[in-house]
């Protein structure tokens, strides 16, 4: 009974401290599973409502009046999700959890032209953030990556996006790890020059963060990666020589026994539109490669089961002082790869739900979907895989 009263007390802290430090993030909805509150949004400010202000129990109301949908409104059940609880009956429900743990996952997908998000890195403040108030933040490379510049936050676990929708789906669970060995795949249609700078971003995480980068592969072909745009204005892109990439990928983890794959692959510079690049790198378009990037990551998780993320190799932009802040960190150097060698260094392992039945000796470092209180989403991504799996 105590452990029951410690826990709701804290609950009802921890809302009240995340409505408070979110309350100047713009155009978010905030979606609690399970907690019998919800929160709405607007380009403005965040609130939150009770379920018995929303229309029908275990439901929550996503409200975006001032915002670019103009007064639409969503309501959406959350009666399916196996933590969807009824606020009489969730705090007794949640002590077969691993209670005292407040988790929030924190999703913005790639190439959707968010305005926290869509750039470089620009969503790691608001990830910071969430990460104070929360015990576990549960996010994904596009919120944490910014090139050259990073920030570890030790109690945020770096998940793929697929791996997120898998996690989201309830098929894998999360596992905390102190570190990985990290191996990593280079594509040969790389320049010479380009090459070897991605090698010394290799010599430089071991001697000077001390990651455990035990090995790279040059894969056998070029990847020879090609970017699309699609009539919503989101980007994506394919992959002439999976095969190719998946040869490195499995050398790493089978000889090399690596626990996580980067990937440099050699992105086109001359498929970009010039326009649309100089409208992102002044902080209002569409990252065109960022769906490309996607593509790829997704395949190594799919295939081996394993942490994965992306760097795309591309050569040096011209000084432009018009760069947004929220651009800078892509015009620092020759590469993108530093923050994924860290982000990688502490992603958690993916573990097989069917692995976890009846084995009770993991539990203590397993996170699944079943601890999620919360999800962090831009508006205008309601509809993707994880988001739906945990509504």
């Amino acid at each position: 009974q105590n452990a029951k009263s410690k826990m709701e007390n804290r609950n009802a802290t921890q809302i009240s401290t995340f409505n408070a430090s979110l309350r100047n993030m713009n155009s978010f909805a905030f979606v609690p599973c399970g907690l019998g509150h919800s929160w709405y949004g607007t380009n403005t400010a965040f609130n939150y409502v009770n379920h018995a202000q929303a229309p029908g129990r275990n439901s929550y109301r996503l409200h975006t009046q001032h915002s670019k949908f103009y007064g639409c409104q969503h309501v959406i059940p959350l009666s399916r999700h196996p933590n969807s609880l009824s606020p009489a009956s969730s705090s007794s429900q949640r002590l077969h959890m691993k209670y005292g743990d407040y988790t929030a996952v924190m999703i913005v997908p790639t190439g959707i032209n968010a305005a926290i998000g869509g750039f470089a890195g620009d969503a790691l403040p608001s990830a910071r953030l969430l990460a104070s108030v929360a015990d576990t933040l549960i996010t994904h490379p596009n919120v944490l990556n910014g090139a050259m510049m990073y920030w570890p936050i030790p109690n945020a676990l770096y998940v793929e996006g697929l791996a997120l929708d898998l996690f989201a789906a309830g098929d894998v669970s999360l596992q905390r790890v102190a570190s990985n060995r990290i191996g990593v795949v280079l594509d040969c249609g790389m320049e010479d020059d380009m090459m070897l700078r991605h090698i010394q971003v290799l010599d430089a995480a071991r001697a000077t963060l001390g990651l455990q980068v035990v090995a790279y592969q040059v894969t056998d072909a070029p990847l020879d990666v090609h970017l699309e745009m699609g009539q919503n204005h989101s980007s994506w892109g394919t992959l002439s020589r999976p095969d190719s990439l998946l040869r490195a990928a499995h050398e790493l983890v089978e000889k090399q026994r690596c626990d996580a794959i980067a990937v440099v692959a050699r992105f086109p510079d001359d498929e970009e539109d010039d326009d649309a690049l100089q409208l992102y790198r002044q902080g209002e378009g569409v990252d065109e490669i960022g769906g490309a990037e996607a593509v790829i990551s997704h395949l190594v998780v799919r295939e081996l089961g394993v942490p994965c993320a992306h760097a795309p190799g591309l050569p040096p932009l011209d000084v432009d002082d018009s760069v947004s802040p929220k651009n800078a960190a892509e015009e620092l150097g020759y590469t993108f790869l530093p923050c994924v060698l860290v982000g990688l260094s502490r992603a958690p392992r993916l573990i097989p739900a069917s692995m976890l039945q009846g084995n009770s000796s993991v539990r203590s470092d397993v996170v699944d979907r079943g601890d999620v209180d919360a999800v962090i989403l831009p508006v205008m991504a309601c509809g993707g895989s994880a988001f739906l799996s945990l509504a």
